[in-house]
């Protein structure tokens, strides 16, 4: 009974996590918009909700991901290389395939299949994410039921769920809460590895913007811990860096390799007025954060908007600021935790938590486009290759979350007319929120709709009304669970219960995975598009990437290739050869990642890439009748050497993996492999090493006879990498050995 009394809490979070990604752990859905992307051609089924550009990339860039990551490891090689896109671009040192991330080496090991395994580690993060914020709240001084409702809160907030279609924020944001944790608990023992072990895993899943977040809020509560401190500042400062270096230590085999990659990445840039006006043009406008007594305010990307006649997304602001998305804007945590952020601020209690409120106030100064983001933009090496500052709202969502389950209601009650004082203070925050957001006066960036026009599809009085009403019961019942001691108990269920319903915990985009397979012999396809659209669905063909998940896993088949695609970071120079194809930028205005190959493409430089068949939704001329098809497009053969070729007979494909590609051939001669093999490639001709050229495409000298020829990928950094990760640990288990005498436990109060 007294382990239960202990791990109800977890418990509860276990269970309250569930409800976003219940239809995927339990009813066979599949993260991601699937009902978007069978919209688009050659399925053109129409059982969509409204086009969500950024929540498509769930289909188009991480299912795909994960899918050869956890393939990879079920066959116990190392996710290097993507072969399918961009006639082959890195898997490991694309930074969100998250390609030695643990969790995801396990489901690889495991073979469980990508749709329930991406499901699970969704479910899996939400309730590390909860249960990091609750320990620290706990750390912090807050109660037990404060500190369930805002781990509650940061787990089923809006700006959460939101993202856990996009899995690498969710996966990375998860350590945050864990990464402050560590900072709390030095100089004590365990606040090292703690600290050190979080740092590496949200560096190794993936999204080092949000990675970097993470980091800002450390050195954030580690200045102002070393300031609170009455012990020596040295002890907390130093063990607080070298647990971040140790951290960045084991992250280095994932680390190493990304960051040389991106050396020759077409984001990387030289930081100009221009590029950082462009870069702020994706902050959050002021007024979107009067949406933060709930995200609703600004509606949802799940409703439908009719604006004469077109139906668009719910979410509003979009159509204000060009790229603006939901999952970007939502600072809004809820009644319930502004409640609790109202009702429980302490001296005691902002004293403990001030580190974590210094993080959110940065968080939601580079949110807001402040010249504070001016300063990473210019001076941060890197910086200027990111986007979208909004992002940075994650660090306020947080510190709200955990400035609410920071207080101990039982220790500490609140007097009857501080919390009657503080109820009004609350409502008049809500109402003047809610009242200012509907009198804005709207400049839309779409010139065929006027700002009366965007005022009528603005929700009014209801949803305000609605949004009060809830705000006004849940008020009430925190009130209860307060001042009442025999209703704390059921009055914070039903808190908890009330943040199950929340809108965030609905957001998750899922359906059942059906896309109608189509095989080809070709081995490399070109898929003919034009533009890309932020705000309807695009007239597009197969998208970049899609074309790699209508094939079935089978031995001794491999899936469609093509020599467009979609990634985060593309090679200049794989870049550049699309340019030369397409005669123009092969990415469309409304997204730089991807690469099409456009309408006016030249077939001759085409077919030297390797492409053997060119797709298309219309008619296209010059390329003769196109071959029977009934996939719903038009299929035509493109004369020319293909994938791989002798310079004297035809060379057979063998094998490839994502570590090697193989091919048989018989020589003398010259095999040409035409695949953008960067450094870290080495060749062999049966199992010997040999010398190979790059340029235009790799070339291998084959002697007489029939050989095996394999191109083998070892990253550039991961031989390194795997040197600084023996180091981490090497460190972390000197320091507790070492520090095992020294150290007792938790026994260091937060403040003193």
């Amino acid at each position: 009974m007294s382990r239960l009394r202990t791990l109800w809490p977890a418990l509860a979070l276990l269970l309250i996590t569930l409800v976003p990604v219940w239809r995927c752990v339990f009813g066979g859905e599949t993260i991601g918009a699937w009902d978007e992307v069978r919209a688009l051609g050659p399925w053109n089924v129409q059982d969509s909700k409204p086009w969500d550009v950024l929540q498509a990339d769930s289909v188009l860039e991480f299912y795909g991901w994960r899918d050869q990551v956890f393939n990879a490891w079920s066959r116990w090689h190392l996710p290097l290389w993507n072969h399918y896109e961009l006639n082959g671009t890195p898997l490991l040192a694309n930074s969100q395939s998250g390609a030695l991330y643990p969790p995801h080496i396990l489901v690889g090991l495991l073979q469980i299949p990508t749709g329930p395994g991406m499901a699970l580690l969704a479910w899996g993060h939400l309730f590390w994410a909860g249960l990091g914020v609750y320990l620290l709240c706990r750390r912090l001084g807050g109660g037990v039921r404060p500190a369930l409702l805002g781990a509650s809160g940061f787990a089923l907030s809006p700006f959460m769920v939101a993202w856990v279609t996009l899995p690498s924020v969710v996966e990375t944001v998860a350590w945050i809460p864990w990464a402050l944790l560590g900072v709390y608990m030095l100089p004590a023992r365990p606040g090292l590895p703690l600290l050190a072990v979080s740092v590496a895993m949200s560096l190794l899943a993936g999204h080092l913007q949000f990675a970097a977040y993470g980091l800002m809020a450390v050195f954030c509560a580690l200045a102002v811990r070393a300031a609170q401190s009455k012990l020596s500042w040295k002890p907390i400062v130093g063990l607080g860096l070298v647990g971040l270096v140790t951290g960045a230590l084991i992250s280095g085999p994932q680390l190493l390799p990304v960051l040389n990659h991106g050396r020759n990445s077409h984001r990387a840039n030289v930081p100009t007025s221009e590029g950082y006006a462009a870069y702020n043009a994706g902050a959050l406008p002021a007024w979107e954060l009067l949406s933060f007594p709930d995200s609703r305010l600004l509606g949802l990307p799940t409703s439908d908007l009719e604006i004469k006649g077109v139906t668009l997304n719910g979410f509003w602001p979009g159509l204000v600021q060009r790229g603006g998305n939901f999952a970007e804007s939502a600072v809004g945590v809820g009644p319930v935790i502004l409640l609790l952020v109202v009702a429980g601020l302490r001296r005691r209690t902002l004293a403990s938590s001030l580190g974590v409120g210094v993080a959110g106030l940065v968080g939601i100064l580079l949110a807001v486009g402040t010249p504070f983001g001016a300063l990473l933009y210019f001076y941060a090496p890197g910086w200027s290759a990111t986007g979208s500052p909004g992002r940075a709202a994650v660090l306020f969502v947080l510190a709200l979350c955990v400035f609410a389950g920071s207080a101990d209601f039982e220790a500490d009650p609140l007097p009857t007319k501080a919390a009657r004082d503080r109820l009004l203070i609350f409502f008049g925050l809500v109402v003047l929120a809610t009242g200012l957001l509907f009198r804005l006066p709207f400049a839309p960036w779409l010139p065929t709709l006027t700002a009366e026009d965007l005022m009528t599809a603005v929700p009014h009085s209801a949803l305000a009304a609605g949004v009060l009403g809830l705000a006004f019961a849940v008020a009430l019942l925190g009130v209860l669970a307060f001042r009442i001691p025999k209703l704390r108990v059921p009055c914070g269920l039903g808190l908890a219960a009330a943040l199950a319903v929340f809108p965030g915990a609905f957001l998750v985009r899922s359906s059942p995975k059906r896309l109608t397979p189509i095989t080809t012999t070709a081995g490399r396809v070109a898929i003919v598009n034009g533009g890309w659209d932020l705000l309807q669905t695009p007239p597009a063909l197969l998208p970049p990437n899609s074309a790699t998940l209508i094939e079935v896993h089978v031995p001794g088949h491999y899936q469609v290739h093509e020599v467009g695609g979609y990634d985060s970071i593309v090679d200049k120079r794989t870049r550049d050869t699309l340019a030369e194809i397409d005669g123009e930028d092969p990415a469309p205005p409304a997204n730089g990642n991807m690469m099409f190959v456009k309408r006016h493409f030249d077939p001759v430089k085409l077919a030297d890439a390797g492409v053997t068949e060119v797709w298309s939704a219309d008619q296209l001329s010059g390329l003769g009748q196109p071959l029977p098809s009934s996939s719903g497009f038009y299929r035509y053969r493109l004369p020319g050497p293909g994938r791989g070729s002798m310079s004297s007979g035809s060379p057979t494909w063998m094998s490839e993996t994502a570590e090697w590609v193989e091919y048989e051939a018989t020589g003398p001669g010259v095999f040409t492999l035409r695949d953008h093999l960067r450094d870290g490639w080495s060749a062999r001709i049966d199992d010997q090493l040999t010398d190979f050229t790059r340029d235009p495409w790799p070339q291998v000298q084959v002697p007489a006879g029939r050989h095996t020829i394999r191109f083998q990928c070892w990253p550039r950094g991961l031989t390194t990498g795997f040197q600084t990760l023996a180091l981490g640990l090497a460190i972390i288990a000197i320091y507790m050995v070492s520090s095992r005498r020294s150290h007792s436990g938790l026994a260091n109060p937060v403040v003193q």
